[in-house]
């Protein structure tokens, strides 16, 4: 198990992690990466890696969600993962996944699971909903989504 300081810095590492997506703090966001930041959403089998795709997937996604926050987060520490729970939250003001907006709001239940090297931060971010991912543009509901994040460096 992670020693008490450990998991403080990796929590602080998700705090900002979490607080710079909401603030659309970009260049903080990819700062808690540990060298190149990598997204991966199955459900539709987008990649994006490197500082510049991740940039243009979470602008992208501003774009259509605007108000996108997180709510309820909850953190469970093992040696080289950090499990978090929340609450995905926001409303389909833009495009997204080439449909129109709907001007629905939509609430998902979230499971990150973000794995770390020594001593931190996270590196990729592997993002999979159950079920149909257009579902948020389309008639919000209930989806889950498993985001893995793991450092493939040691720092």
């Amino acid at each position: 198990m992670t020693d008490d300081a450990l998991r403080q810095r990796r929590l602080q590492v998700l705090h900002t992690h979490f607080q710079s997506e909401i603030d659309h703090d970009w260049d903080t966001c990819l700062r808690t990466f540990n060298g190149r930041p990598h997204y991966e959403i199955m459900a539709t089998g987008q990649v994006y890696d490197g500082d510049e795709e991740v940039l243009n997937y979470h602008r992208n996604q501003r774009i259509a969600f605007p108000d996108q926050r997180h709510e309820n987060v909850r953190y469970h520490f093992a040696d080289d993962v950090v499990v978090t729970e929340f609450d995905l939250l926001g409303t389909n003001l833009g495009p997204f996944l080439g449909l129109e907006p709907t001007g629905k709001s939509f609430r998902v239940p979230v499971v990150a699971l973000f794995f770390f090297e020594v001593p931190f931060p996270v590196v990729i971010v592997t993002i999979v909903p159950a079920g149909d991912a257009s579902v948020m543009s389309r008639s919000p509901g209930k989806v889950c989504v498993i985001a893995i994040a793991t450092s493939t460096s040691q720092r």
